[in-house]
Order: C-alpha cells, then sequence, then structure tokens
C-alpha cells in the first residue's frame, strides 16, 4: 500500500534530492524518514529546525537541486523561519 509519505519522497527523490534535513522525531515525520531510508535519501538529522533551514538552503545553493527541511507544525515550522529567510533572499 503506497502512503502519502512514499508520495512525497518519490516526488524529492525524482527532483534530484539526496538529503533531507530535520529534527526526528517531531510530530509525525518518522513516517517521511522512513520512506526516505528506502529511496536511499540521506536523512540529516539537526538539533533546531533553523539549523536544518540553513543547511537545506545550502544544499540547494549547492546542487541546484531543491533543499528540504523537515519540520513539524508550530514551533518547528517558527524555528525554520530564520533558514527560509536566508533560502528566500539568495
Amino acid at each position: 500500500m503506497t502512503t502519502t509519505a512514499d508520495v512525497v519522497v518519490s516526488f524529492l527523490a525524482t527532483s534530484g534530492v539526496r538529503r533531507i534535513y530535520g529534527v526526528p522525531g517531531e510530530g509525525s515525520n518518522l513516517d517521511l524518514i522512513e520512506a526516505a531510508r528506502a529511496r536511499h535519501i540521506q536523512f540529516v538529522a539537526a538539533q533546531q529546525a533553523s539549523a536544518a533551514a540553513v543547511m537545506a538552503a545550502t544544499a540547494g545553493d549547492l546542487t541546484g537541486n531543491p533543499g528540504v527541511c523537515l519540520t513539524a507544525a508550530g514551533s518547528g515550522a517558527a524555528g525554520a523561519v530564520a533558514g527560509v529567510r536566508h533560502a528566500y533572499l539568495d
């Protein structure tokens, strides 16, 4: 049975994404992390969502592929604002 996480990760894989940055265990992101592992997309753990967002933005700049940051809703998304701003300005 195909899950939403499988569909999302499949799209990321076809877009050239090789890494996802985020804080593991926040919200329900474990399904996405497992789906990424199955597609050989590396999950890079960060201590804070803002650091994960900056890493994703930098990866996107360096590779030319989309940078992906995985956060939880609420405080996780709010913490990623600095990294999203960095990506937007560049």
